[in-house]
């Protein structure tokens, strides 16, 4: 249901640049994608990581304009299954199947990386796209959801570290 698109652009050959509008997307923790200044791609992708990272395959999702890293593969829609495809749920279904995309779709021993012909030969389950599309509403509001309750929790910790520095001013002895 889709090609796997390779990028010639070394993370390594990029610097962060504070501001800028665009992501750098990299097998790495989404805060830490750079902020770069221009873009080739634009929409809603998956991308799973092809190689460089130990035993791990991280599996990404953006929507937006961007650049990718050449450890990373973005995942395209072919289009004939463009209408009965929602991108996110492609994302959580791989990312579910995370642990037997690392096990199985793999070659190499010290240096794995991705075996791009197992993936292509993946049998995925992919229900109507109406179903699809309910998985995904349910997603984004429990998302939604932990990322309010998270922001409760930092705001909570922050206040009660200002009543302990309120109550134990910094002495010298």
């Amino acid at each position: 249901i889709f090609n796997i698109l390779k990028s010639d652009i070394s993370s390594g050959d990029y610097r962060n640049q504070v501001g800028a509008p665009y992501k750098l997307v990299t097998g790495a923790k989404y805060e830490n994608w750079l902020n770069i200044e221009n873009y080739n791609y634009e929409g809603e992708f998956v991308f799973i990581c092809l190689g460089g990272n130990g035993d791990a395959v991280p599996i990404k999702y953006h929507n937006g304009k961007f650049n990718f890293s050449n450890l990373m593969g973005m995942l395209q829609i072919k289009p004939e299954f463009i209408d009965n495809i929602n991108v996110k749920y492609i994302y959580h279904l791989l990312l579910s199947n995370q642990k037997y995309i690392e096990t199985y779709m793999q070659k190499g021993s010290s240096n794995r990386t991705l075996h791009c012909t197992r993936i292509d030969n993946l049998i995925l389950t992919i229900p109507p796209i109406d179903e699809q599309n309910k998985y995904i509403i349910k997603i984004n509001q429990r998302e939604k959801e932990y990322e309010k309750k998270k922001n409760e929790l930092l705001k909570f910790k922050k206040n009660t570290d200002n009543i302990i520095s309120e109550m134990f001013p910094i002495n010298l002895i």
